[in-house]
């Protein structure tokens, strides 16, 4: 029988078959254990992936009962891969911890309260337009909210949110485009997004972002909601098949790994033909032969390598290969480290997003750079706010930004939306 949760959402049963066969394939050997940021905090095995697999395993087969401490473990999880990445039994742990989380769900276990608000957050327009008209005022009076809402207050970025819709055309076009943006994009990253047509289409390629897209699903399938994941899947299949177009590029990492995962989750072709189609954007320029102009005086970037970007999407090397070219680049010593962000965690479990940011923070500020670069926006905008609070002057960008304003520099002509 199902049953709901406060958040509105749907908690289902899983396939406990499927569950059980796959953390069965996890053989226990622990060579994972030295790549798990969570591990590598508390030195417990039950934060380990190892021990994550033996609870879901008990979890699944009724031998044990979701309480605080069982769910605290499996919640505190950040499904950044590197347990997968390094993994000799190639087990997927990544979707074994997804539907351990909807077995949570079923046998009671709500999402934590600030997930369950973030998810309702970012499936409502009207209430980011809200925060986006307000966001100026939150950061003057953080100090007078309570501690969750500052630092929700903390996240957001000084740009208005972004208001872009329709066809975004270019002169000679060599083809035609779609941006995906996100539920949150507009919001957290508008320059990203605006620095993303302009750069598309000084590359020759038509844009256009389709008006009825949705939040990529990623959200409410880690907290467990697989069912509110597929609905928001079928929509943004629906909007992008309808443009007719040759990619459906993605900015942010998060994004894309899930927009990649589309054909295996939806399970339908159209499902598979969607993701086929999903490309990071520098992944996308680079592959068109397209080369942003050379800086005559470089900036020095540090370069921030998200764990979906890494372990997931695998299309980073790109991005070093059109930042060579206008930046001296340099990448961050703990770029096989997770940051913290991790989607809902940085909101759920603050202390392990801090404490896993604050390594992130000396190393940006031993860098030598100038402005720190991420192809993630929960990265970029977790990584910001740190620097923001320890008074450590850096700007956090997108890498297109970056080649947005080399092309501004040498054509003035480019469009900044």
């Amino acid at each position: 029988m199902a049953r709901n949760d406060s958040n509105a959402q749907t908690a289902v049963a899983p396939q406990q078959h499927d569950l059980l066969q796959l953390a069965d394939s996890c053989v226990k050997c622990g060579l994972c254990l030295p790549h798990c940021p969570t591990f590598d905090l508390a030195r417990v095995e039950a934060e380990s992936p190892r021990g994550r697999v033996g609870l879901i395993q008990g979890l699944a087969a009724d031998r044990l009962r979701p309480g605080d401490a069982l769910t605290r473990h499996l919640e505190q999880c950040l499904s950044c891969g590197n347990c997968e990445s390094v993994c000799p039994a190639n087990v997927r742990f990544g979707e074994l911890m997804d539907k351990g989380r909807a077995e949570l769900r079923y046998k009671g276990s709500q999402a934590p309260t600030l997930e369950r608000a973030l998810l309702r957050f970012a499936g409502s327009r009207r209430l980011q337009r809200l925060a986006g008209q307000i966001s100026g005022l939150a950061r003057l009076g953080q100090r007078l909210l309570p501690a969750s809402l500052r630092r929700l207050a903390a996240l957001l970025p000084d740009q208005a949110p972004a208001r872009l819709a329709g066809r975004y055309r270019t002169t000679g076009s060599r083809g035609h485009v779609a941006l995906f943006t996100g539920c949150l994009g507009p919001l957290l990253e508008p320059r990203a997004l605006a620095d993303s047509i302009a750069v598309l289409n000084a590359a020759g390629f038509d844009v256009e972002v389709p008006k009825d897209q949705a939040c990529c699903g990623a959200l409410a399938l880690h907290a467990g909601y697989p069912d509110e994941a597929r609905r928001l899947m079928a929509r943004n299949i629906r909007a992008f098949s309808g443009t007719g177009a040759d990619a459906v590029i993605f900015t942010a990492s998060g994004c894309g790994a899930t927009l990649r995962e589309y054909g295996r989750l939806n399970g339908k072709p159209a499902g598979a033909d969607f993701a086929g189609k999903a490309q990071d954007i520098c992944h996308f320029l680079a592959g068109t032969g397209w080369r942003p102009p050379r800086a005559s005086s470089p900036d020095r970037v540090a370069v921030h390598l998200p764990c979906t970007m890494k372990n997931a999407v695998g299309q980073h090397d790109a991005t070093l290969q059109l930042l060579a070219g206008v930046a001296d680049v340099r990448s961050l010593p703990g770029n096989s480290r997770c940051c913290g962000a991790a989607g809902a965690s940085v909101v759920s479990h603050p202390a392990v997003a801090d404490t896993l940011r604050a390594g992130k923070l000396t190393e940006i500020a031993d860098s030598g750079a100038t402005e720190v670069v991420t192809s993630n926006v929960g990265c970029a905008r977790h990584l910001q706010a740190g620097l923001n609070q320890s008074g450590i002057e850096y700007r956090v960008s997108h890498p297109v930004s970056v080649l947005a304003r080399v092309l501004r520099k040498g054509s003035p002509g480019v469009p900044d939306l």
